[in-house]
């Protein structure tokens, strides 16, 4: 991050990043790109290391479709949510089609953090698949059935790992 003075006053570079998430019963991961930076990390199952990371002054965070999905994930984890709950608020939105702020947890919980959606500059129902395609990228889809129900095993956490850092590409 870099700051300049300009006049009287001094600048913040703002650093953006880039985040997706997967959820499943018993495990979540969360990986994200610093533009800035040019560096990802990847997190699963630390909620406390996902609080401060997201808790950093003078960063913007967005991806694909987040106002929808992801930041409600990412406030749950963020405000204690065990896996249990945060696979509830994942079906709630996901199955149930409603949305994220509509959820008890979500209603009686605060975590404030920056962010805009990619899905904003985008014709409505252009999908994350749409541009991959449109970019002659291949179409990754996950390997992981999302309702498996047992944690996942090392080689699933590293096939959803891959899929996720292909999504936040």
């Amino acid at each position: 991050m870099a700051s300049y003075r300009n006049g009287n006053q001094t600048q913040t570079t703002v650093r953006i990043i880039v985040y997706d998430i997967e959820v499943f019963r018993y495990d979540w991961i969360i990986v994200f790109y610093d533009v800035t930076a040019n560096k990802r990390s990847v997190f699963h199952n630390e909620p406390e290391i996902v609080r401060r990371f997201m808790s950093q002054p003078n960063v913007i965070f967005c991806g694909f479709n987040v106002k929808h999905y992801d930041n409600y994930i990412a406030r749950a984890i963020c405000c204690g949510a065990d896996n249990t709950l945060v696979k509830q608020i994942n079906d709630f939105i996901i199955e149930e089609k409603r949305d994220g702020w509509e959820h008890h947890f979500i209603r009686q919980n605060r975590f404030t953090f920056d962010s805009f959606d990619l899905a904003d500059d985008t014709q409505v129902g252009t999908s994350l698949k749409h541009i991959e395609a449109h970019l002659g990228w291949a179409i990754v889809e996950s390997e992981i059935d999302f309702s498996i129900d047992r944690p996942l095993t090392g080689e699933e956490i590293a096939s959803t790992i891959r899929y996720c850092k292909w999504d936040v590409k």
